[in-house]
C-alpha cells in the first residue's frame, strides 16, 4: 500500500502530461500553424485574426539558444563577448556599450557567422503591407496599383485592423478590377502605414534557419506599430531578439555578404540634444553604434553615409539602393537645382565606391534625383524589390527624361528582371515611398543560405 501511495504524484503528472497533450492536439483558431506552413494559415481574400490574440514570448532566451545552437558554425564566438552572469571581456565591440544595456547583447556576439540579413534582391516568400486607407497619405490607387503588380510573383499579407478596415480594402480592390485574393489579410492593430520603419527584418540561417531582429521604436503614440514585429514573428514561426538600438528600417541597407549602409541620423536618434533624436534611451556614439550592429546584424562592416539635408527622416533609402553584394545605387542631383545635396551624395558615392566585398569591389551607379525645389524628396531609391519583380517610385509630370533614365539603369543592372513604376505622388508628401511601405520576408530554406554571405567572426569584433 505504502507502495501504491508513493506512486500517486508519480500518476497524477503522467495525466496531466496527457491531458496537456490532448488539449494542445485539438484545432483551434490561434494555432498558428503547428502542421501546416504559416501562409498556409492565410487563405487568399480571407483574414486571419489569431494574431492579435495570445502572442508567444518569442523572447524566451530559452527558444532563442535553440536556434543559436542548431545554427553554430565550427567557430569560436567574437571577443568581447557578455555573457549570461558574467561581465564584458575586455577590449572587442562589446565593450563599448553602457553597462545598463551590456545584459541584453548577451549571446549576440554569437549571430556573427551563424546569421545574416540578406539583401532585399535576394529570393523572398512572402512580402507584408500595411495598406490601410484611413491613414494621412495612403492613396488606394497606389495600394492597389502595388498589390497588383506584387500579387503575380509573391504572395501579400496585408494588415488590417479591424473587420470595417478589411471591407474597405476589398472594396477598393473590386473597384480596380482586382480580386479579393490578391490579398491575404491578418487583423493587427497598427498606427501608420511605414512599415518598413517599425516592421520585423528577417536574418536568415544556416540551413534555412529564420531570425527576426525587433529594433526599438521609440515613438511613445504609436505603441501598437512597436508591437508588430512581435506579432510576424509569430505569424511565421519565427523566434526574435531585440536589439538595444533606436532605428527605423528605412535606415538599413544589407548587401547580404556582411555590408551595411546606414546614416549617421543613426547615432543621433540614439543620442541626446540632436535633431534627430527620438528617445533618451541611449547616449551612443558611433562607435557604440557600429558594436550593437555588428553583433545583431553579423555585418563585417558598416558605413555611416550622410543623410540629406532638409530631409525629413535622415534614412538611407532616399538617397541609396543596393541591386546585388557589390552594386549600388546612389542618387545624384544637379548642381544648379540642390548644390548642397549635390555635393553631398557625391562625398557619398566616392565613400562607397572601392569598398570590399566577396564579389569584388563595391561599383557605385549614379541615378538621377527629381526636383526637390517644392520641399518634396522624391526619389529613385526607395523601391520594393519583389523576386524578380522591381518596384520604382512614378511622379508622373515631375521630370520624365530623368524618370526614363532611371528606368533604363535599373534594367542594366538587373537583367531579367521586370521594372514596374508605381504613382506614389501623394505618397512621397508625408516623406516615404515604396520601401517604406513593405516588409521582405526571405525565403527560408538551404538553397539560398550562401555560405559567402556569412562573416567571419573574427571580422566581426574587428
Amino acid at each position: 500500500m505504502k507502495k501504491l501511495w508513493n506512486m500517486v504524484p508519480g500518476i497524477a503528472w503522467a495525466a496531466s502530461l496527457i491531458v496537456c497533450l490532448v488539449v494542445a492536439s485539438v484545432p483551434a483558431v490561434r494555432d498558428l500553424g503547428a502542421r501546416a506552413g504559416p501562409l498556409a494559415l492565410l487563405p487568399a481574400g480571407g483574414s486571419n485574426s489569431a494574431v492579435t490574440g495570445r502572442v508567444m514570448d518569442q523572447r524566451d532566451p530559452r527558444l532563442l539558444e535553440q536556434v543559436l545552437s542548431a545554427a553554430k558554425p565550427e567557430q569560436a564566438p567574437c571577443a568581447g563577448t557578455t555573457r549570461p552572469g558574467g561581465s564584458a571581456s575586455a577590449g572587442g565591440a562589446g565593450a563599448l556599450l553602457p553597462a545598463s544595456r551590456a545584459e541584453e547583447l548577451a549571446g549576440l556576439g554569437d549571430l556573427a557567422g551563424r546569421f545574416r540579413l540578406p539583401g532585399e534582391f535576394e529570393p523572398l516568400e512572402a512580402v507584408v503591407l500595411a495598406p490601410s486607407l484611413r491613414l494621412e497619405g495612403v492613396e488606394p490607387w497606389s495600394v492597389c496599383a502595388t498589390i497588383a503588380a506584387l500579387k503575380d510573383p509573391l504572395p501579400v499579407i496585408g494588415l488590417v485592423r479591424d473587420e470595417e478596415e478589411e471591407a474597405e480594402l476589398k472594396a477598393a480592390l473590386r473597384e480596380r478590377g482586382l480580386s479579393e485574393d490578391s490579398l491575404r489579410l491578418v487583423r493587427i492593430p497598427y498606427e501608420s502605414s511605414w512599415i518598413r520603419d517599425y516592421g520585423p527584418l528577417f536574418l536568415l540561417g544556416r540551413d534555412g534557419l529564420r531570425l527576426v531582429a525587433d529594433a526599438q521604436y521609440a515613438y511613445p503614440r504609436r505603441s501598437h506599430d512597436d508591437r508588430v514585429p512581435i506579432y510576424l514573428a509569430e505569424l511565421f514561426q519565427v523566434p526574435h531578439f531585440e536589439v538595444p538600438l533606436v532605428f527605423e528600417g528605412g535606415n538599413l541597407l544589407s548587401n547580404g555578404h556582411g555590408l551595411c549602409l546606414t546614416t549617421t541620423a543613426i547615432a543621433e536618434r540614439n543620442s541626446r540634444d540632436t535633431r534627430y533624436a527620438v528617445t533618451a534611451y541611449h547616449d551612443y556614439d558611433l562607435a557604440a553604434v557600429r558594436s550593437v550592429l555588428l553583433r545583431a546584424f553579423g555585418f563585417s562592416q558598416v558605413v555611416f553615409l550622410e543623410p540629406l539635408e532638409g530631409e525629413i527622416t535622415g534614412h538611407v533609402d532616399m538617397f541609396a539602393a543596393l541591386t546585388s553584394p557589390n552594386t549600388v545605387v546612389v542618387g545624384q542631383y544637379h548642381p544648379a537645382v540642390d548644390p548642397v545635396n549635390a555635393a553631398l551624395l557625391d562625398r557619398n558615392a566616392a565613400k562607397l565606391r572601392g569598398l570590399p566585398t566577396p564579389h569584388g569591389p563595391l561599383r557605385v551607379e549614379r541615378i538621377p534625383m527629381p526636383t526637390n525645389r517644392d520641399r518634396v524628396f522624391r526619389t529613385y531609391t526607395n523601391v520594393l524589390f519583389a523576386d524578380g519583380l522591381l518596384l520604382v517610385p512614378s511622379y508622373p509630370g515631375v521630370d520624365y527624361e530623368a524618370e526614363q533614365e532611371a528606368i533604363a539603369i535599373y534594367t542594366r543592372l538587373l537583367p531579367g528582371w521586370r521594372i514596374k513604376q508605381i504613382d506614389v505622388t501623394g505618397i512621397i508628401r508625408k516623406g516615404g515611398g515604396l520601401h517604406c511601405l513593405s516588409v521582405n520576408v526571405p525565403r527560408a530554406d538551404r538553397a539560398v543560405a550562401h555560405e559567402d554571405g556569412f562573416v567571419d567572426p573574427a571580422r566581426a569584433a574587428e
